[in-house]
């Protein structure tokens, strides 16, 4: 099995949670006693948890934004 191309076609399709979970899947050695489908499902899933992830990292740093007392100052002074 190609392993290396595999990983860098994951990156350049920017499955970045793919591609890390695949060399993780990589160094677990029982990982063979799983079926393709449940191989791929595992992939699938990182992806999408890290996606989600991703999304409310950005969506949180948003929200709090406004709530750091820097900003909160220079609202202050703006307001002045």
């Amino acid at each position: 099995m190609l392993n290396h191309p595999t990983h860098d076609q994951l990156q350049q399709l920017r499955l970045f949670g793919m591609a890390r979970a695949f060399t993780e899947q990589q160094a677990i050695p029982d990982i063979t006693h799983l079926a393709f489908e449940e191989r791929l499902g595992l992939l699938v899933e990182r992806e999408i948890t890290e996606r989600d992830c991703w999304d409310c990292r950005g969506l949180h740093l948003v929200e709090h934004l406004f709530e750091c007392p820097a900003v909160e100052l220079l609202q202050l002074w703006l307001s002045l």
